[in-house]
């Protein structure tokens, strides 16, 4: 938009004047007349237009500053910044439009108008105040924390807040981090995500100095107190981002204090306290009365595990490169082993609150929050996450146990250990594992007691086997299929008998669960080794494994295993290249007829390169030494008019 489209030619003479003045001028005092001149009648923002009416609510002058009935010929689109108009008190007349649409163009505007204003900006950041309290359009605070967002995102070099207006940073952070809490506590989802993003976006942006001198920590620290249980919920969801924060900034002051100052020392100082007070706060919030508190640290959980980690680590490699340089035996200070213990007594403390919470969706959370530890740093919170796993396993809800069961492929990171196992410790656990499964099966269909518990406590997979409910009961339940997807996910981590109790336990599973646990297991097979392959064939090629709950053949099924022939054509034939007969036992065989011959009467010569390789299979069981396969071969010989040469007894 051009810039004589805001003002008048009368007021073009007298711009450079006026652009002089607008810095003495109280912009707060006239954004704040402009929004409530005309009284209670009318809410602020929603109501107010810019019509012949509004000129008459000011002077005459002052009207003629404002700019107002020069913009008709204004647009729906954000100005560019060339086409600004240098007058500041002409760029929130979209925020008084009665229409969303325009008014979130307002929005849209705000890094020009932030520019265009340069050190009067915390004037127009005042007045933001005010058009938020007034505004009931969701849409328009989200579109305006979209842009908050990204003014403050420095990974947005064209957009980068700091080099275009830095007067924000210099006094106008606390305003709008004021800003931002307050519309953190409205209901909408949405809303409320897009204030954090913008929150976190701002204080990421912050110095150790803009950061103390925003208050925004302290801001919320305040919402900490509130006996309303919204503030809580804010500041649950804050509190670990302001803890990755101040760590950031407290590192970087102590990189930089041998060219430090005096006043850097004491905001050193005060981070830590902040800090402190923070991570107490948080650990309060996350055994909060209030669920949907207890929720929102929840959700924070994992960026809350993340944080500790980063601190222990810091911890530990400063007290080895202390005793390097003094040449001491790398055993840990006391004073650093206080500190990582305070810290992990703290995850503890959170991790607990979570998992004896009566709320199910917080023991979920718990699962989570484990999750996070194993795959953040195993080694370190093995002792917390052993502490938990049990409980949560054998929890009474089947969504916490299907939760679990979902993220074993990051708990079992938790009782791996680096230190190499005795050839005692070795065969003590093959034994363990090879009745592994039945245990396993036996807890996953039933949830009575098990006489061997002295096997369940010593061996960690087994609390997989208190994840699911009897699915006779519950006809509905989803644990079977998870158990599933996590046995099959588990594969690639494990080896020997650990790896074929897995197995044997996904076939189980697949076995006695209904069509789509067998279709899921037949999806899986181009993941499995061959020799995984030859310990599934059996099953899978059983008459039993394609039907359905009621006993009747699946066409499901058997689309699936007719999709998975190749795989299983090239691990029974081998790599020798060996006949078919001599890979196959007895029972093997007598499946494999079966199948092959409900095969070919549904398929036909719909598929023929398909049908050639089964009839050639065929053939060759047509004539094997094996009585009992010869008469099932032969139930199916009509298939076979062109091709089949019967056997010489």
């Amino acid at each position: 938009m051009a810039a004589a489209t805001h003002c008048s030619p009368a007021r073009a003479a007298t711009a450079n004047e006026s652009n002089t003045a607008s810095e003495g001028i109280d912009w707060h005092g006239v954004y704040r007349d402009l929004l409530f001149r005309r009284g209670a009648i009318n809410p602020p923002c929603t109501h107010l237009k810019l019509d012949e009416d509004a000129k008459t609510a000011f002077p005459d002058r002052l009207a003629s500053d404002l700019g107002i009935g020069e913009s008709e010929n204004s647009t729906d689109n954000g100005l560019g910044g060339d086409e600004m108009s240098k007058d500041p008190a002409s760029l929130v007349q979209d925020f008084l439009s009665g229409s969303p649409a325009v008014r979130k163009r307002g929005c849209r505007n705000i890094s020009c108008i932030f520019r265009a204003l340069g050190s009067a900006v915390d004037e127009f950041l005042l007045f933001l105040q005010d058009f938020e309290e007034g505004e009931d359009n969701e849409d328009v605070l989200a579109t305006l924390c979209s842009e908050l967002k990204g003014f403050f995102d420095g990974s947005d070099n064209r957009r980068n807040g700091r080099d275009e207006c830095p007067h924000i940073w210099a006094g106008g952070l606390s305003i709008v981090s004021s800003l931002l809490l307050r519309i953190m506590l409205h209901r909408d989802k949405e809303l409320q995500a897009a204030a954090l993003e913008a929150f976190r976006a701002l204080v990421s942006s912050c110095s150790h100095a803009e950061l103390l001198g925003s208050k925004a920590a302290l801001q919320v620290l305040d919402l900490c107190e509130d006996k309303q249980s919204a503030p809580r919920q804010a500041a649950a969801a804050l509190i670990p981002t302001l803890l990755h924060c101040t760590r950031s900034c407290s590192t970087n002051l102590a990189n930089q204090e041998l060219h430090g100052t005096p006043e850097d020392s004491g905001d050193f100082e005060t981070l830590v306290e902040l800090k402190q007070r923070l991570f107490a706060s948080y650990i309060e919030l996350c055994g909060d009365k209030s669920c949907s508190v207890q929720l929102a640290a929840g959700q924070q959980l994992p960026l809350f595990v993340n944080y500790v980690a980063e601190e222990v680590e810091t911890l530990q490699q400063e007290s080895s490169t202390q005793q390097a340089a003094a040449g001491a035996i790398d055993r840990g200070s006391p004073a650093t082993d206080g500190a990582i213990g305070e810290l992990m007594v703290a995850v503890y403390t959170a991790t607990q609150k979570f998992t004896l919470s009566l709320h199910e969706s917080c023991r979920m959370q718990a699962v989570a929050a484990i999750a996070a530890m194993a795959r953040r740093n195993a080694a370190a919170f093995r002792a917390v996450g052993n502490s938990f796993f049990p409980l949560l396993c054998g929890d009474s809800s089947w969504r916490v146990r299907a939760t679990v069961c979902l993220a074993l492929e990051d708990l079992a990171l938790l009782p791996c250990d680096s230190a190499p196992l005795s050839a005692a410790e070795v065969s003590k656990t093959d034994g363990r594992l090879s009745n592994m499964t039945a245990y396993l099966f036996k807890f996953l269909t039933d949830r009575s007691h098990v006489g061997d518990t002295a096997f369940l406590g010593d061996s960690w997979m087994l609390e997989l086997s208190q994840i699911a409910e009897d699915s006779h009961e519950n006809q509905g339940c989803r644990l079977p299929g998870a158990c599933l997807d996590a046995a099959i996910a588990l594969l690639p981590l494990s080896t020997g008998p650990q790896r074929r109790a897995f197995l044997e336990l996904a076939m189980e599973l697949a076995r006695k669960g209904n069509w789509k646990l067998k279709i899921s297991l037949l999806g899986s097979l181009g993941t499995l080794a061959s020799d995984d392959i030859s310990l599934v064939a059996p099953v899978i090629m059983s008459s039993e494994f394609v039907v359905d709950e009621d006993g009747e053949d699946c066409w499901r099924i058997q689309a699936a295993l007719a999709q998975q022939l190749p795989v299983l054509m090239r691990t029974v034939r081998g790599p020798s290249g060996r006949k078919l007969a001599s890979l196959f036992d007895h029972l093997r065989k007598l499946a494999l007829v079966k199948l092959l011959g409900r095969l070919l009467q549904k398929n036909g010569n719909r598929q023929p390169d398909l049908v050639d390789a089964l009839k050639q299979m065929m053939e060759a069981l047509l004539c094997d030494e094996s009585a009992g396969v010869r008469e099932e071969a032969l139930e199916f010989q009509e298939v076979l008019p062109s091709r089949v040469t019967l056997p010489v007894n």
